[in-house]
């Protein structure tokens, strides 16, 4: 088997780094993309064009579970060619074939977003070959996606096999791909894998062949973690293994288990608490001084909203190690300490906040992955582990762009039944509202704990009304309930160990320790003077302070230069519980809504059914009801309405007592039937009304009404028609139907009047005012 030191390009190899494109480009496709169908949802103006052979290289699935090419070492005895020194060394096949597509710059891009470009796979170049004519001398230069950094073999990921397999089914039917080829390179790892057990790697000389068949399967699962990060746990995902992020809230709640009324997300991940309701999305870099972006997602355990306002401190500590596991950060990035022990820094961006974030933390092994073994004891979880160092950097402002948003160090609060309460609003790491115990009249505050908090909902609710009035004075919405928190602080009475106490509640409840990005906001906020928590600790000036919390403290270090916070620091660590696939609740045959058959019967079932008609079939539609009517009711319902509303327009205008021409009756007809799209409702219906009741009595401003909603009606025509080019013709996003009927009746019948009509309306008072005026000047002249 080839080192990775072998698999790497060089100037001998037939293989340079692909340069940016202006024109089409021939791709090779060697995995999945060998399906026409996939690439068509990826790719929609590429062409396949035939089946191609790349000489001296290796099909293998690598250890992401993905297709990968490995390119063979070179023999140094032979003779220089043309193509590089040497030539492949003899194996069984050292080649691979593959499907050739056109593609143009657009879908290039896409193909980059979709392959993971550059941290899962980098571009190159190749020669290849016609498959029919390979032992010719005739080459073509074509792009390829190769994985560098992992070439050794493993086993394909589940949901991986069926796209697979239909991959090489089209590849076999239709472009005359070898199967008995596909059987002994391909399918090899996923028959000797099942038949063998996941943890057996396999080898390119491998006998061994599996009496087990595999079958195309649908994409039921995805691939995630399960760990802790800090005092909270929940899921890690990489991006590209979910869906688009419109249809997140699809899938990311029944992983954990919501909506669950009982409060318990039995049927998931999570545990009924909001510390262990959270998930951590991984993503390729959209900046250059960072090695991965990650998105925090807070789910709500009773209604299942995915909240995404905010960071989460504790599971930000999973971030690094994560992506150093999972191959996303380059070798460069590990330093050697003079003990002999191995740390990787990583920089990451967090989405929520837009802030960089730096996580430094201990690998071993071989080869190195993170190591959660260690001493390091943290408040709040048992046992010891293995520090993972966080640096939140530039940290103020995280969603208000300052650190005391209103420029307060403490604000007055007003709330519903008329009392006053003052607040810190701090916003390090994330925003807070910070108030005191003795603020609410709370005077035992060391007896105060979560369970009592929980217990009194006098308390919770006056404690949401100051968190909402904290909130506005902050600019931030009030119905988002993960930011801001709000947190009790109370003195120490005198212990040494500590220098301020808190007591947080997040997303409605208690928290048993402290939300690590609130002990970020805290610790600055006590080196803020004038602050309630500066006024805790005396106004005392401290690189660390110590927050005590219901479980124990953490130390928070915070770099404050010429009035800037410049960073803050605080010690973690972290688990990697296990890996595995989450199956999708949204892909399995749950039971839905019946669509009547006539409205279905177009539409392009899966084998769990479509969740809407709606084209694109994907789109998640918030609140979207299936009609359960026939199409004969629903266009009887809407000829009736129609008729009557245009039917009374039509009959009011013969009892107007002002002479009408046959076109004004035609518009009153029609800005009747524009009221009652429910759309315009709030400034188009009623100007259409009134447009209605200025041509029924004559008013001589009717044509000025009858031109503002005209040119309303023409510019959002044309925005809809220019929004569905561009979204087809750039981004490959159809939201027609394809059905040749569909497309014509409804898309361009239905649609057309709409752009015409209101043009002829525009022309008939353009021509009505123009006369006027010419009137007005001949009567001015007369005079």
């Amino acid at each position: 088997m080839s080192s990775q030191g072998d698999s790497q390009p060089s100037q001998d190899s037939t293989m340079t780094l692909m340069q940016d494109n202006l024109h089409e480009v021939l791709y090779f496709a060697y995995g999945s993309n060998l399906s026409t169908e996939q690439m068509r949802e990826r790719c929609p103006y590429s062409t396949p064009v035939g089946l191609a052979y790349l000489e001296g290289w290796r099909w293998i699935i690598n250890a992401r579970g993905y297709a990968n090419i490995v390119q063979l070492p070179l023999d140094d005895n032979e003779d220089e060619t043309d193509k590089g020194k040497g030539k492949a060394v003899d194996d069984e096949e050292h080649g691979v074939y593959g499907l050739l597509y056109l593609l143009p710059p657009q879908d290039e891009e896409r193909l980059d977003q979709h392959e993971g470009v550059p941290w899962a796979y980098q571009k190159f170049q190749v020669n290849v070959k016609w498959a029919h004519s390979k032992d010719s001398d005739e080459t073509l230069r074509a792009l390829v996606y190769v994985d560098g950094q992992r070439v050794e073999e493993d086993v394909p990921r589940d949901e991986y096999v069926g796209r697979m397999e239909r991959g090489i089914e089209d590849a076999v039917d239709n472009w005359g791909l070898d199967e008995e080829w596909a059987d002994r390179i391909m399918r090899r790892f996923w028959r000797a894998s099942r038949h063998f057990g996941s943890t057996t790697k396999i080898t390119s000389h491998d006998p061994r062949r599996s009496i087990i068949t595999t079958t195309p399967c649908l994409s039921r699962s995805f691939l995630a973690w399960f760990a802790r990060g800090g005092t909270s746990n929940g899921l890690v995902i990489h991006r590209r293994d979910l869906p688009p992020e419109a249809q997140w809230s699809s899938v990311l709640p029944p992983a954990m288990g919501s909506p669950d009324s009982y409060g318990r997300q039995l049927d998931g991940m999570g545990s009924g608490l909001s510390s262990t309701s959270k998930i951590v999305i991984l993503g390729p870099p959209s900046r250059p001084d960072v090695h991965v972006d990650f998105t925090f997602v807070q789910v709500g355990i009773k209604d299942g909203i995915l909240d995404m306002a905010g960071n989460c401190g504790n599971m930000s500590s999973l971030v690094g190690p994560a992506a150093w596991d999972a191959g996303l950060v380059p070798t460069e990035a590990v330093e050697q300490e003079k003990d002999g022990s191995q740390w990787v820094t990583v920089r990451f961006l967090n989405t929520n906040t837009n802030k960089v974030m730096t996580s430094r933390f201990q690998v071993a092994g071989e080869p190195l992955r993170y190591t959660h073994e260690g001493d390091y004891v943290m408040d709040g979880v048992p046992g010891t582990g293995s520090k993972v160092i966080m640096s939140f950097l530039d940290p103020a402002g995280a969603k208000t762009g300052k650190a005391l948003p209103t420029g307060n160090p403490v604000d007055v609060l007003e709330l519903p039944d008329g009392s006053k309460v003052e607040a810190s609003l701090v916003d390090v790491g994330n925003p807070g509202v910070f108030i005191s115990t003795e603020s609410l009249g709370l005077a035992n505050h060391m007896a105060l704990t979560p369970a009592i908090v929980e217990a009194d909902a006098d308390l919770k609710v006056r404690l949401e009304q100051i968190r909402r009035a904290g909130t506005s004075l902050m600019g931030l919405n009030p119905n988002v309930e993960s930011v801001p928190k709000i947190v009790l602080l109370f003195p120490t009475s005198g212990s040494p160990e500590v220098d301020i106490r808190c007591l947080a509640l997040s997303m409605g409840q208690a928290h048993k320790a402290v939300p690590l990005t609130l002990a970020l906001c805290l610790g600055a906020a006590s080196q803020i003077k004038g602050t309630i928590a500066s006024d805790l600790i005396g106004g005392k000036s401290k690189e660390t302070v110590t927050i005590g919390h219901p479980t124990g403290k953490v130390d928070i270090g915070t770099v404050i230069r010429d009035g800037k916070i410049e960073s803050a620091q605080l010690l973690r660590t972290a688990r990697f519980i296990m890996k595995g696939n989450v199956n999708r609740l949204d892909q399995l045959p749950l039971p839905i809504f019946q669509f009547s058959s006539r409205a279905m019967a177009d539409i392009p079932v899966s084998a769990t059914g479509p969740a809407h008609p709606y084209f694109p079939l994907g789109a998640v539609i918030p609140g979207y009801i299936p009609n359960d009517k026939d199409i004969t009711e629903l266009m009887l319902k809407f000829g009736a309405v129609t008729g009557a509303v245009v039917g009374s327009a039509l009959w009011l205008t013969t009892r107007s007592k002002h002479p009408l021409r046959a076109i004004d009756r035609f518009a009153a007809a029609w800005f009747a039937l524009c009221d009652v799209e429910t759309i315009t409702a709030l400034a188009w219906g009623p100007l259409s009304l009134l447009t209605v009741f200025g041509i029924i009595h004559g008013s001589r401003s009717r044509h000025v009404a009858q031109v503002i909603v005209c040119t309303a009606h023409a510019y959002g025509v044309a925005l809809y028609y220019l929004t569905n080019f561009n979204e087809s013709r750039m981004h490959g996003v159809a939201y027609s139907r394809p059905e040749t009927l569909y497309f014509w009746i409804y898309y361009v019948g239905f649609n057309f009047p709409w752009a015409v009509v209101p043009l002829v309306l525009l022309r008939d008072s353009w021509r009505q005012i123009g006369s006027a005026f010419a009137a007005l000047e001949e009567k001015r002249k007369g005079e």
